[in-house]
């Protein structure tokens, strides 16, 4: 099983975002909601330390993704945005953040997909499909066959898992 390190938690690099000058800027001009944040591990790894951090600008409708490692923001940049973004819920930290989310896929993969694991995917986003917060976990074996779970942060519970193969 594959054991999840957080040299930097989704909770700080939000922080971060906020707190750099990107951030302050568009807090300021109440422009920016938060969208979503995602990132990758490499099992051979096995530790985040960067994160992506999407805004959704509600003036524009531009989404401004901004890349964090501890040291703050690395990059930023501006795209149109898919309209069926939404926000998540900023007043609350998810209850179950990303390592707690990992460790409950994880779980469900070593039940339902055998395979060994190239990539893991990792995303926080809002789901206006079942109208909650939730992580979406992405596990690409070698063979490319991606095992998606889903898992609301809220309450943990896995809302959702499939098998998808990437080419055939």
């Amino acid at each position: 099983m594959i054991v999840l390190k957080l040299a930097l938690t989704e909770t700080q690099a939000f922080e971060l975002a906020e707190d750099s000058d990107v951030g302050k800027k568009a807090k300021a001009e109440k422009k920016l909601v938060l969208s979503s944040a995602s990132t990758t591990l490499d099992p051979e790894v096995d530790l985040i330390d960067s994160w992506n951090v999407n805004y959704i600008d509600k003036k524009t409708d531009e989404l401004m993704s901004v890349t964090i490692k501890k040291e703050g923001v690395v990059s930023s940049e501006v795209s149109k945005r898919a309209s069926d973004r939404k926000p998540v819920n900023v007043e609350k930290t998810p209850k179950y953040g990303a390592k707690k989310a990992f460790d409950i896929a994880s779980k469900q993969k070593e039940k339902d997909f055998l395979y060994t694991i190239l990539k893991v995917f990792i995303t926080y986003y809002h789901s206006g499909t079942v109208n909650k917060d939730m992580w979406n976990i992405a596990f690409m074996a070698k063979n490319l066959t991606v095992y998606i779970v889903k898992v609301d942060a809220t309450d943990g519970k896995v809302l959702e898992t499939r098998k998808q193969k990437l080419i055939g």
